[in-house]
């Protein structure tokens, strides 16, 4: 199982950045509801914890079968912007995304 954090906006990034978790939820579930769903980008300290669907690459997004977003438990599917790089440090993944800037680290449940 991995939690996925986002530390950082990537400043090359073109897409919206939402100020605060609540922000990104509400964009989230507008699209849910069939209503205009802006592509916001979530806020720094947005996390997720589930578990990877595929493996992290070069050129494709991240996707995660989450169930916990930000500790509210909720099931659903979270992926990110097409990766652009991958560094290892210590036992802990940094990931750069075209919108953001990532730390994936493996967790227990």
């Amino acid at each position: 199982m991995i939690k996925l954090t986002k530390i950082n906006i990537n400043t090359d990034s073109e897409v919206i950045q939402s100020s605060t978790v609540e922000e990104y939820r509400i964009d989230q579930e507008r699209c849910t509801w069939g209503q205009y769903n802006e592509g916001k980008s979530p806020p720094v300290d947005y996390w997720v914890v589930g578990e990877l669907i595929g493996e992290v690459q070069v050129g494709n997004s991240i996707i995660i079968k989450r169930w916990n977003r930000n500790g509210v438990l909720v099931s659903g599917i979270m992926h990110t912007s097409k990766v652009e790089k991958i560094d290892e440090s210590d036992g802990v993944t940094y990931i750069t995304t075209a919108n953001s800037h990532y730390k994936m680290e493996n967790v227990e449940d």
